[in-house]
C-alpha cells in the first residue's frame, strides 16, 4: 500500500512539474509586443529598404503600406448597448454598426494594406517595384498571436523607375524624368498593295515625368507615357504585330477640350489593331484637322480657310465635323464621304497654325 502511495505521489509531482515548466511559455505568449524601432530606410531607385530593431514578446512582424487618405475603418466588436452606442458614435471619429447583439466600431482613420509576415528573426525588408518619384509611408508592428503593438511608421520618396526593354531587337533603358529617343517600329503592313511605311523615324519622349509608374514592358510589349520636350503629353505603345500607337496633346482637362477640340479613340478589346471609333471634334472656328492614311505626313495649305474636305485619302474639317473610324472604314461627318482601309492613320489637330493634338496609329496584324 505505501509503495501504491508512493508511486501515485511521484506521478503527481511530475504533473505540477510539466505543468510549472509549460506555465511561463504560455503566460509570455499572451503578452502584448513592444512596438518595434525602425532603424533606418533607404531608396535605391523605386524600391525602399526598411529594418528595424528585436520587439520585446514579438513572435512575428507585419509590414503594411499607409494610405494618405483617411477612411472608415474597422476598429472592434462591442456589446449593442445605449451606453455604447454614444461612446463609439462621434462625427468623423466613430460611428458603429449593429449586428445581432454587437456593435462594429468603425474609426475614422488611415488605412493599411498588409504587404508582408516575417518571423521574429527576419528585422529587414525590401519593397520593390514601386511607382517612381512617390512619396509612401510604410508601417512596422509588432505581433504576438492576436496581440500586436501599435504602428511605426516611415516615410520615403522613391527615386525614378528604370526599365529595359528590347524595340526592334535593340536594348533600350527607359528611366522616368530622363529624355529618350524610341524608333518607329518595324512592321508588316499593307496599303494599296504596297509595303507601308511611315515618315516620322523617331519619337521623343520623357516618361512619366508627372512621378506616374508609366513605363510597362513585357514579352515585346511597350508602354511609355509621359511629356515630350515641347511639354506636351504624350504616349508610344507598340504591340509586336498587332498596333503601333504614337500620340501628343498639349491640353488635357475638359474645359480646355470643350474650347478647342479633341481626338477621342476607342479601341476593341478583342481586335486591339481595329479602333472600333474614332471621333475627331472640333469645337472653335479656328481649328482645323487633317489626316492620312498612307504613312506620310499630314499637311495643309495655310491659305486654305478649311471650308470644305478633299477627297480621300486627305482631308480637312471645320467647326462642327465629326469623323468616326468602326472597324476599318472611315466614315466623315458633315463633310464629303471618305472611305478606307485605316492601316496607317496620321491625324493632326490645328488650333490656327499651332498643332495641338497629333496621332499616329499603325495596324500591323
Amino acid at each position: 500500500m505505501r509503495r501504491k502511495l508512493t508511486v501515485i505521489s511521484a506521478l503527481l509531482l511530475a504533473i505540477m512539474l510539466s505543468f510549472s515548466m509549460i506555465q511561463p511559455t504560455y503566460a509570455a505568449s499572451s503578452k502584448k509586443p513592444a512596438a518595434p524601432k525602425i532603424t533606418s530606410a533607404t531608396v535605391s531607385g523605386n524600391s525602399i529598404t526598411i529594418t528595424w530593431k528585436k520587439a520585446k514578446n514579438a513572435k512575428k512582424y507585419e509590414v503594411a503600406e499607409r494610405f494618405n487618405e483617411k477612411t472608415w475603418v474597422k476598429y472592434k466588436t462591442v456589446k449593442k448597448t445605449k451606453k455604447n452606442k454614444k461612446k463609439f458614435t462621434k462625427v468623423n471619429k466613430y460611428k458603429v454598426k449593429a449586428k445581432g447583439k454587437k456593435y462594429i466600431v468603425y474609426k475614422y482613420d488611415y488605412s493599411y494594406s498588409i504587404r508582408t509576415q516575417l518571423s521574429s528573426k527576419k528585422r529587414r525588408v525590401t519593397l520593390n517595384a514601386l511607382t517612381g518619384n512617390t512619396n509612401y509611408t510604410f508601417a512596422v508592428r509588432s505581433v504576438n498571436g492576436k496581440k500586436h503593438s501599435a504602428w511605426k511608421l516611415v516615410t520615403r520618396k522613391t527615386g525614378p523607375m528604370s526599365e529595359r526593354m528590347i524595340i526592334n531587337g535593340k536594348p533600350f533603358v527607359i528611366t522616368q524624368g530622363q529624355k529618350v529617343t524610341l524608333p518607329a517600329p518595324i512592321f508588316k503592313g499593307i496599303f494599296e498593295g504596297k509595303l507601308l511605311q511611315i515618315q516620322k523615324k523617331t519619337f521623343d519622349i520623357i516618361p512619366g515625368n508627372d512621378g506616374y509608374n508609366d513605363i510597362y514592358f513585357d514579352d515585346g510589349w511597350v508602354i511609355i507615357n509621359g511629356k515630350d520636350p515641347s511639354g506636351y503629353y504624350a504616349g508610344y505603345s507598340y504591340y509586336p504585330d498587332i498596333y503601333f500607337n504614337w500620340y501628343r496633346q498639349k491640353f488635357i482637362t475638359r474645359d480646355d477640350w470643350k474650347k478647342y477640340g479633341y481626338i477621342s479613340y476607342g479601341g476593341s478589346v478583342d481586335n486591339l489593331a481595329k479602333p472600333s471609333e474614332l471621333n475627331i471634334y472640333i469645337n472653335a472656328p479656328d481649328m482645323k484637322a487633317v489626316w492620312t492614311l498612307d504613312g506620310t505626313e499630314p499637311q495643309y495649305n495655310q491659305a486654305d480657310k478649311g471650308i470644305s474636305a478633299s477627297d480621300y485619302p486627305f482631308g480637312t474639317w471645320t467647326k462642327g465635323a465629326t469623323i468616326r473610324i468602326h472597324g476599318s472604314t472611315t466614315e466623315s461627318c458633315n463633310v464629303p464621304e471618305a472611305k478606307g482601309e485605316a492601316d496607317a492613320l496620321w491625324i493632326k489637330l490645328y488650333y490656327k497654325d499651332t498643332v495641338i493634338e497629333e496621332m499616329i496609329h499603325i495596324k500591323m496584324g
